[in-house]
């Protein structure tokens, strides 16, 4: 008998989705019964996640940026806001069943100021390439660093960092080529005659995403050190980016969820107590969601100033 393979994957990413969202209910279930979530109210903590929420919030400004940057460079330029207002409003389709809203949401906002589809899928190829490999190469470079233990202090800390950091921007960038390939011969069956970027924006797109892993790695550490947690930036910062890119390429949790929390608690384990990086993930989940829905806010009324409404059903990342 044969198989269909789009009811096979889509059956998979059914079973993800449940395991992923029931491990994250079991993780808030155990703060429930454990009244801990009393921890998470206090100022430091509440402090520490407003500014975890803005870190979030301005790396959606930055991703909105570099997108603006890649159609332009496709010859389709579209203002600063209008770049905003697609973005800010259709990433929060991600957190729709499936994790494909964006693929669906950010075409039809796009085209509404004149982008064809083509070039917007394009975009979305590009940065998803480029976010996975800067991403995945900060992640296991200070991941690594942690293994073989640091000490000296934060500004050794930092050194390693931002030594890592540089490192992931120009191997990232050395790869993209090899993508370029792959998107070219998909490209090929949507008619797109857009160009391939050239090498020294693919550079300057590598350090906007290293910058927004950078800023999402120190608001989860601002988190855990106002929980009284001991965890070194770059660790923070490393396991961030890799349990970011776990949530991103499964396939069915909305927005990692579930999944991005059991990497966390499973890169912690050993050295944070089960409690404590229940907080920690839950926490950081709750002031991403916020700047989501900030985002979203924001873009729905750049929208309206721009007199452009937003697609039914999927512009509610």
């Amino acid at each position: 008998m044969k198989i269909e393979k789009p009811g096979v994957m889509r059956s998979i990413a059914i079973v993800i989705s449940i395991v992923a969202i029931g491990y994250f209910v079991l993780v808030f279930g155990r703060l429930w019964q454990a009244s801990a979530f009393g921890a998470l109210a206090t100022r430091p903590v509440l402090a520490a996640t407003a500014v975890a929420c803005v870190f979030a919030l301005l790396a959606h400004c930055v991703a909105g940026g570099a997108m603006r940057a890649i159609l332009r460079a496709f010859g389709r330029p579209v203002s600063h806001a209008a770049a905003q207002a697609i973005l800010l409003t259709s990433q929060f389709a991600k957190y729709l069943p499936g994790n494909v809203g964006p693929w669906i949401g950010r075409p039809v906002l796009a085209a509404r100021f004149g982008v064809p589809v083509g070039s917007t899928l394009r975009s979305l190829v590009y940065e998803s390439l480029l976010t996975i490999a800067v991403g995945g190469l900060v992640g296991l470079g200070l991941t690594a660093v942690r293994a073989f233990g640091t000490g000296g202090g934060i500004d050794r800390e930092l050194v390693f960092i931002v030594g890592c950091v540089t490192l992931a921007v120009l191997v990232a960038t050395q790869l993209v080529p090899i993508g370029e390939r792959l998107v070219s011969r998909w490209l090929s069956r949507t008619a797109s005659d857009d160009s391939i970027l050239g090498r020294l924006l693919q550079l300057k797109l590598a350090m906007g995403y290293g910058l927004n892993f950078l800023l999402a790695g120190a608001g989860f550490a601002l988190i855990a050190w106002a929980l009284g947690i001991d965890l070194p930036l770059f660790a923070a910062i490393g396991g961030y980016a890799l349990a970011w890119i776990a949530g991103f390429v499964v396939p069915g949790p909305p927005a990692g969820l579930g999944v991005r929390e059991a990497v966390l608690i499973g890169l912690m384990h050993g050295s944070v107590d089960a409690e404590s990086a229940a907080q920690l993930v839950v926490a950081h989940r709750l002031a991403t969601t916020a700047a989501d829905l900030a985002g979203f806010a924001i873009g729905v009324w750049l929208l309206r100033r721009a007199g452009v409404s937003r697609p039914g059903g999927t512009s509610a990342t």
